[in-house]
Formats: structure tokens, C-alpha cells, sequence
């Protein structure tokens, strides 16, 4: 049950990046952006957040920095999520 909770919550995270999207390739990107994964290095999220970061950095012609967050049911990649800098990306 625990599993199938974290797949829909990982699918729902991402449907809300890829519906975001339009909006970020609008605006100028910063030089380095970070995104920040609740999950351990070498899983699925990680492998997945690699293989979409390869594709933001070619359209939005930045670098991406995958910062992996694992733990206390992705509760650490949140509260490092808030503690960010709120530029909007």
C-alpha cells in the first residue's frame, strides 16, 4: 500500500512539473538550477529526475543540479525545498 501511495505521488509531482513547464520555458532561466528529489541515489525517482533534467537543460540551455533528499517519507526534500531561495524556480 505504501508503494503504491509513493508512485502516485511521484506521478502526481511530475504531472505538475510537465503542466508548469510552458510557464518556465517563458521566462529566463537562472545560470545553475537545483532540483531537489525525496529519493535515495540510483532508484527510479532519481533515474527518472536524471533522464527529465537532461531534457530541461537542453530547452532551457542551464545546468541542473539533482540534489537527492532521501528520507522520513519525503518530508526532507520538502522542507529543503522550502528553505530555498523563493526566485521562482
Amino acid at each position: 500500500m505504501n508503494q503504491r501511495r509513493n508512485i502516485l505521488l511521484g506521478a502526481v509531482g511530475t504531472v505538475g512539473t510537465l503542466l508548469g513547464l510552458p510557464a518556465a520555458l517563458a521566462q529566463p532561466a537562472p545560470q545553475v538550477m537545483k532540483m531537489i528529489i525525496g529519493f535515495p541515489p540510483g532508484g527510479a525517482g532519481d533515474q527518472f529526475a536524471r533522464i527529465l533534467s537532461e531534457h530541461l537543460q537542453q530547452e532551457l540551455q542551464t545546468a541542473i543540479v539533482i540534489e537527492n533528499r532521501p528520507g522520513a517519507g519525503g518530508l526532507t526534500a520538502v522542507a529543503a525545498f522550502r528553505r530555498g531561495a523563493p526566485d521562482g524556480y
